[in-house]
């Protein structure tokens, strides 16, 4: 069935911005702080659900965020001035391996200038018997769960306070439930390994990045970028891979209207190809288009837009992508209501970290034209 729609120019990158393979993830909260719109913070992970920035910043939410290591980062707090975001995920009551990780910098804070101590303040967590991410006037992070200090504790064996004054250093957390013990890492390089007393475990409430909930308690002294929480312990390898590249990932956006677009198999690495799937028991045709933002069109009316004010045989359907970026050929037929397509992306070191929304139209057999829901596709490692 041809669509009468009209075709975008493709841009010369424009095979590439879609997604790749690789094992399938278990980041429950992985934001980069580049997706979402206004005070939404995209979550690409698991954990369904964007993240909300509710900062006392003044100029939020463009003051909430600042140039991270890759794209945008979360601005640090500003003594009592909180900057977080609630993420909205309940972790339950939890036992066993986890990773977490994150680039952190003083940069722009009061902090940065030698001499200024690092202020105490909360990276991540929940209040109560929960997991809690800190940094501590030192310059070293700790990690907690259980009360306050037990069952166990992880604390930084060196001050990069100086580290993160001229720059982004990365941290991460590598708890093996295996074995009881936590690896620490900065920048990709092991600090070192510590026994842990007992399995690892912890009950939740809504967890939140820059703070320790909600509401109370001292926020981040240090911007944050790449946050990213999974239920596994990450290798060494994976973590230097975290430290000096973004890590691919997809999610889901908006709503289908009649048909429904997802990735089968694979994420966004470089080198790396994937399936998609477009689903719509009536489908006789469809086109995939793409954009660079999901809250804007280019001359500027805002996201998510009409498409039955075009053509009437949308019928009250939504694009929810703004349409910069198109697939060249990518159009084809459904088999019993889905069709797939395999787009494969080069290794091309610059397209690391772009952030990219990708939806589909589907023609029916009865001549209705119907949307899918949106992905977000961020390229990495």
């Amino acid at each position: 069935m041809l669509l009468a729609l009209p075709r975008l120019a493709p841009l010369s990158l424009a095979a590439a911005l879609c997604f790749s393979g690789g094992l399938p993830g278990q980041e429950v909260l992985h934001y980069r702080f580049d997706g979402g719109c206004g005070a939404e913070i995209q979550n690409l992970g698991t954990a369904q659900g964007s993240g909300l920035l509710d900062s006392d910043l003044p100029g939020v939410p463009a003051a909430g965020r600042v140039a991270g290591r890759f794209g945008r980062g979360l601005a640090a707090g500003q003594g009592a001035l909180r900057n977080q975001v609630l993420t909205g995920w309940d972790p339950g009551n939890y036992t066993g391996s986890f990773t977490l990780a994150f680039h952190a910098s003083l940069v722009g804070t009061p902090a940065q200038v030698v001499g200024v101590p690092v202020p105490f303040g909360h990276i991540c967590g929940a209040n109560g018997l929960r997991l809690r991410c800190s940094l501590g006037g030192g310059g070293a992070f700790r990690l907690d769960w259980g009360h306050f200090g037990a069952p166990d504790h992880v604390v930084m064996a060196q001050d990069i306070s100086n580290r993160m004054r001229s720059g982004w250093v990365h941290v991460a957390f590598v708890v093996n439930a295996l074995d009881n013990t936590a690896s620490v890492y900065v920048d990709g390089v092991l600090d070192h390994v510590q026994a842990l007393a007992a399995a690892p475990g912890w009950f939740g409430s809504p967890f939140v990045e820059g703070n320790l909930t909600s509401v109370g308690h001292t926020p981040s002294p240090v911007a944050l970028d790449e946050f990213l929480l999974a239920t596994r312990p990450m290798d060494s390898g994976e973590v230097l891979e975290l430290a000096n590249s973004p890590l691919a990932a997809t999610t889901t956006f908006g709503s289908g209207c009649g048909a429904t677009l997802r990735v089968k198999s694979g994420r966004p690495a470089l080198g790396e190809t994937v399936v998609l799937e477009i689903a719509d028991p009536s489908g006789d045709g469809w086109l995939l288009y793409g954009g660079t933002s999901r809250c804007r069109l280019p001359l500027g009316p805002p996201l998510p837009f009409d498409l039955g004010s075009i053509d009437p045989r949308f019928g009250g359907c939504e694009g929810l992508v703004s349409l910069d970026l198109a697939i060249p050929d990518g159009s084809g037929g459904f088999v019993a209501g889905l069709a797939t397509v395999s787009v494969q992306v080069p290794v091309s070191p610059q397209l690391s970290g772009l952030l990219t929304h990708w939806q589909a139209v589907v023609g029916r057999t009865t001549g209705a034209l119907r949307t899918t829901n949106g992905v977000t596709a961020s390229l990495g490692h």
